[in-house]
C-alpha cells in the first residue's frame, strides 16, 4: 500500500509539468488538453515560464554564492594581513622596549662589561662605551617610532 502511495506521489509532479491548451472546435465547443490540436490554440498554463524563472533564480543564486565566496576570501585575506600587521607591531614594540632598556642601562652604569667565551668579564673603554651607546640610541630611534 505504501509503495503504491509513493509511486502516485512521485508521478504527481509529472502531470503538473505539462502545458494545458484550450481551443474551440468547429461547433463552438471548448476543449482542454495537454496536446495541441492545431495552430489556433490558447495556452492556459505553460511550464516554460517557471522553468525560465527557475533558471534565472539558479543563476542569481550562483552569482550570490560566488559573491559570498569572494567576500569571504577577501575577509580572510584582510584578517591574515591584520594578523601579520599586529604581529609585526608586537615585535616592533618588544624591540623598542629592549632597546630602551639597553640604553637606560648604558646611561645608569658607568662601568659596562661584556662576557668572553670563558665567562670572563671585559670592561668597555670610553670609545667602546660611546660606540655601544650610539648603537643603542640608533636602535631606539629605529624601533620606537
Amino acid at each position: 500500500m505504501r509503495t503504491i502511495f509513493l509511486i502516485l506521489c512521485l508521478g504527481l509532479p509529472l502531470t503538473a509539468a505539462a502545458d494545458v491548451y484550450k481551443w474551440k472546435d468547429d461547433s463552438g465547443h471548448v476543449h482542454y488538453s495537454d496536446q495541441p490540436p492545431s495552430d489556433k490554440v490558447t495556452v492556459i498554463k505553460s511550464n516554460s515560464a517557471p522553468y525560465d524563472q527557475t533558471v534565472a533564480m539558479q543563476r542569481d543564486l550562483a552569482d550570490k554564492d560566488l559573491a559570498f565566496k569572494k567576500r569571504m576570501e577577501e575577509a580572510a585575506k584582510a584578517k591574515e594581513k591584520a594578523d601579520k600587521d599586529a604581529e609585526a607591531a608586537r615585535i616592533r614594540q618588544e624591540n623598542c622596549e629592549r632597546a630602551r632598556s639597553n640604553l637606560a642601562s648604558m646611561n645608569e652604569n658607568r662601568r659596562i662589561y661584556t662576557s668572553g667565551p670563558n665567562g670572563q668579564r671585559y670592561y668597555m673603554n670610553d670609545q667602546q662605551l660611546a660606540d655601544t651607546r650610539a648603537m643603542s640610541e640608533k636602535a631606539v630611534a629605529e624601533n620606537c617610532r
